[in-house]
Order: C-alpha cells, then structure tokens, then sequence
C-alpha cells in the first residue's frame, strides 16, 4: 500500500512543500523578511510624497489666482501670470500633434502593410522601438546637448 501523499494516489501536487524543512522554512523566511522590506521602502517613499505634496500645496495655493493664469509675464519683482507660457505649451503641443500624428499613421501602415525586409526597413523599425521604449526626459537631455549646448546660449533653434 502506498503511504498518503505518494505519487498516484490523487494527493496533491506538491503538497511536500507544507512539510516544515530546512529549505522550505528558509524559503518562507527570506520572502517574509523581503515582504515586509519593500512594504517599509513603500511607506517611506509615500511619506516623502505625501510631505512634498503637502508642501507644494501649502505654500502654492495661497500664490495661485485667476490672475496667475490669464495675465502675461512681467519683469522680474512684479506680478505677473503665466499666460504665454500655457498658450506656449498649447501652440507647441497642437504643431506637435498636426506633423507627428500623420507622420507615425502613415509610418505604422508603411511598416505594417507594406514594407519589405531591408536596410531602411530595419532603420525605421530600430528608431521607433527606440522613440517608444526611450523615456522622454532622456530625449530631451539628448537634444539639449546636442542642440544647446554647442550654441552656448538658448535660440530659436535650440528652444
């Protein structure tokens, strides 16, 4: 007769895994110590969050008006707004959007429907597996210098 848990008796699979070994014990252990490391890591860096939110939102709310929002910049020491640069960001994100969406549309479907295997098919594929696994922060150091720097100054081509 075969003992219980033995391999055709219709025990479950892996039930020598609740069986309190060295192994298995040590196993536990070490996912329990690591549990509850990363639950501590997560609630301090929610407190830091939570401290610098609470901080932004008690010194900058105060400052913040309809004013701010619809006035245009002053000189340095007087009250100004920041309407230019919301319809600043608003214009450069509308030009964005009117070339680039055309442009990746009409890329997808050539790569997709179209394109054979070749130099410029692999090109076109590895820059926008690059453009969609690159953060942007790090395009945009990139471009900073590779653009601003060499000027040695912002420009109309440098931004």
């Amino acid at each position: 007769m075969m003992e219980a848990g033995a391999v055709g008796t219709g025990a479950a699979v892996g039930a020598g895994w609740n069986r309190p070994g060295g192994l298995a014990l040590r196993r536990r252990l070490v996912d329990r110590v690591a549990t509850g490391l990363s639950i501590a890591a997560t609630g301090i860096v929610l407190l830091a969050l939570g401290s610098i939110l609470l901080t932004l939102l008690v010194r900058g709310l105060p400052g913040l008006s309809w004013g701010t929002l619809v006035h245009v910049m002053a000189p340095p020491g007087s009250n100004g707004g920041l309407a230019n640069a919301i319809v600043g960001s608003l214009v450069q994100t509308g030009f964005a959007a009117a070339i680039g969406t055309p442009v990746g549309l009409l890329t997808g479907i050539y790569l997709s429907e179209y394109a054979r295997d070749g130099r410029v098919v692999d090109i076109v594929r590895f820059v926008s597996d690059m453009m969609l696994s690159a953060p942007s922060i790090l395009v945009g150091l990139f471009v900073y210098m590779l653009l601003v720097m060499p000027f040695g100054h912002f420009s109309g081509i440098s931004g």
